[in-house]
C-alpha cells in the first residue's frame, strides 16, 4: 500500500458508519504506542492479572500508554453491557482485544475468544464463554479456572469444562465433534478447521445465531475453503487478516453483510503483529468486493 493509498483509507475510515465512528488519528496513535513495548513486556504485565498493585499499574501505564487504552478498553466494554438493555432479538456487540468480543442478547451475556489482564474479575458477569482455540491471545487460563469454579459453560475443544452442564439440556461444552449448543436465546455452531499446516482441526469457528440475527467469528482459520457455515452471509463476520487465509478469499466464503477486520497490535506478538495498514487494506479488500467492512477500536460498540 503507497503513502496516498493509505492516508487515502485513513480518510475514508474517518467518515466509515460505524457505531461510535472510527478515528484516523486515533489508529495512528494506537499503533505508535503500540510499537513502544515487546511481546516480553506485555506478557509481563498481564500475568500480573488482577494481582497488578496500583502503583505498579501507574508504572506500567506512564512507560507503556497503550497499556492503560488496553485495560480501559476492556473496563469501558463491560461497564456499557451492566447499563444496556436489549429488548429486541438482535445483540449488543462490544469489540474488547484482540478477537475478543462480548455479546449481550436478552438472556444472556457471554464472550468469544476474551483473553484479556483483566478477564478472570468478569468471570461472574458472564453466562457462559466460547473459546476458539487454546492459545494465550484467545484463551487465558485465569479465566477458564473462574469460570469452571463458577460451573459455568465454556465451548471449546480443548477444555474438558470441570464438568460444569447446561441444567436445561444436560451437556457440557467440551467438543471434538459438530455439535450444537443451545444456551439461553443463543444457537452455537461449531466446526473446526486448521490453524496453520501443521495444527489441523485445532481452531474451533463458531457460527452464533440470535433470532435471526448471525455472527460468524472464525477464529485464526487457517484455509478459507475450510470455512463451513450452515446459513450464507452472517450480518457480522469477525475476521483476522492474518492467520493465513486472506481476506479476499474468506469474504468470497463468508460473503457478511459486515466484516469486522480484528487481531491488529497483539502486544504478544512482536513478529507478524498486524499494523493499521493492514487493517485498512483488509477494509478496503471487503469494500471492493461490495461488503461492509469496519476497523474498530478497542472497546468499541460494534452492533
Amino acid at each position: 500500500m503507497t503513502r496516498r493509498t493509505f492516508l487515502g483509507a485513513m480518510g475514508a475510515l474517518a467518515v466509515a458508519p460505524t457505531v461510535r465512528g472510527e478515528a484516523a488519528e486515533g489508529w495512528r496513535k494506537r499503533q505508535q504506542e503500540a510499537g513502544g513495548i515487546s511481546a516480553d513486556e506485555f506478557t509481563a504485565f498481564r500475568e500480573k492479572g488482577t494481582r497488578l498493585t496500583e502503583e505498579e499499574k501507574a508504572a506500567w501505564y506512564a512507560k507503556h500508554p497503550v497499556l492503560k487504552a488496553y485495560d480501559a478498553a476492556c473496563e469501558k466494554v463491560f461497564r456499557e453491557a451492566a447499563e444496556t438493555t436489549v429488548t429486541g432479538p438482535k445483540p449488543a456487540v462490544w469489540y474488547i482485544y484482540n478477537m475478543g468480543i462480548l455479546v449481550k442478547t436478552r438472556e444472556t451475556l457471554f464472550t468469544v475468544d476474551f483473553s484479556h489482564r483483566l478477564d478472570a474479575a468478569y468471570a461472574k458477569a458472564v453466562d457462559f464463554a466460547c473459546i476458539t482455540h487454546n492459545h494465550v491471545g484467545h484463551c487465558s487460563e485465569p479465566y477458564i479456572w473462574a469460570l469452571n469454579g463458577q460451573k459455568k459453560i465454556i465451548v471449546s475443544n480443548f477444555d474438558s469444562n470441570g464438568g460444569a452442564k447446561a441444567t436445561h439440556n444436560g451437556f457440557g461444552g467440551f467438543t471434538l465433534r459438530p455439535k450444537t449448543f443451545y444456551l439461553g436465546d443463543v444457537r452455537i455452531e461449531p466446526h473446526l478447521a486448521a490453524h496453520n499446516s501443521y495444527l489441523l482441526d485445532f481452531t474451533m469457528p463458531f457460527e452464533i445465531t440470535v433470532g435471526d440475527y448471525r455472527i460468524y467469528h472464525s477464529g485464526d482459520l487457517f484455509y478459507h475453503y475450510e470455512i463451513s457455515l450452515n446459513r450464507p452471509k452472517p450480518d457480522l463476520w469477525i475476521a483476522n487478516p492474518g492467520a493465513g487465509m486472506t481476506i479476499e478469499d474468506g469474504v468470497q466464503m463468508v460473503r457478511p453483510k459486515l466484516a469486522v477486520v480484528t487481531h491488529l497490535q497483539e502486544l504478544g506478538h512482536d513478529k507478524g503483529r498486524l499494523t493499521a495498514e493492514d487493517g485498512l487494506k483488509a477494509v478496503a479488500d471487503c469494500r471492493g468486493q461490495g461488503h461492509g467492512a469496519i476497523l474498530p477500536m478497542w472497546g468499541e460498540r460494534i452492533v
